[in-house]
């Protein structure tokens, strides 16, 4: 818990000022630089992801350790396997449900930039008829009142933004809790992993006394991952079925 802590602050701080910045920016009214921040936000995510689906991949085929192939496979095939299951269930769901909200809030953002954005531009209008009609009282009034109402909307459409970038935050919240699961569904796979090459190892003489050849075409792989070879447990575990004859 304390390292998954550890490995999560450097992850939160990075994100946490970004959105200062991103508020910055959109107090600001540079709205370019707000939309760069928001894609490097998003970046951010995706990258973090890789990081954890790469990190996982390694953890699974690198940590196997050498057990007794007893009873703990009927245990892990009666209660881990479908405990394992079912919060693998809750982490996909948990994760659907952050990432729909997170889109839902970067709507909600976008349609109140866009309100500033137009409020500008009626300010803008207004200063321009201003000028070409050499400050007539009608058109200053219209100025004025175009310079109120934008200010009403940068007031309520920077609440809305706050609220909607620190609830984005706290939705972030939910990989601590997800990764906590991961890790108890890799042990699990650890344990049916090692399990089983100890079965095929203690039985290994009787399958190959009664083996009848059959070609091998391929070895198993599991997912392809960007920048990753077959892992050296998945080469063993390769070179122990061939040598069993399946």
């Amino acid at each position: 818990m304390n390292a998954l802590l550890k490995e999560s602050v450097p992850v939160h701080l990075g994100t946490l000022s970004k959105l200062k910045e991103m508020v910055r920016a959109l107090e600001s009214g540079d709205e370019p630089l707000y939309e760069l921040y928001m894609s490097q936000l998003v970046g951010m995510r995706e990258q973090n992801l890789l990081g954890s689906v790469v990190k996982i991949t390694r953890e699974l085929h690198h940590a196997v350790k050498d057990i007794n192939a007893d009873d703990r496979l009927s245990r892990v095939a009666s209660s881990d396997i479908p405990d394992a299951c079912q919060r693998l269930d809750y982490v996909v769901k948990v994760t659907e449900e952050a990432a729909h909200k997170t889109l839902d809030l970067v709507d909600q953002s976008k349609e109140q930039t866009d309100q500033i954005k137009k409020a500008m531009s009626r300010v803008a209008a207004a200063r321009v008829r201003v000028y070409a009609s050499n400050n007539a009282k009608a058109d200053v009034d219209n100025l004025l009142e175009a310079i109120s109402g934008m200010e009403v909307s940068v007031n309520m459409g920077t609440s809305h933004l706050r609220s909607n970038l620190t609830e984005l935050a706290q939705i972030q919240e939910y990989q601590d809790l997800t990764g906590q699961i991961i890790k108890r569904v890799i042990r699990v796979v650890r344990d049916v992993e090692s399990g089983l090459i100890e079965m095929l190892r203690s039985t290994g003489s009787a399958l190959k006394a009664g083996h009848v050849s059959m070609p091998h075409e391929e070895k198993l792989e599991g997912p392809a991952v960007p920048g990753l070879s077959v892992s050296s447990s998945q080469q063993d575990a390769d070179a122990l079925l061939a040598e069993l004859g399946f």
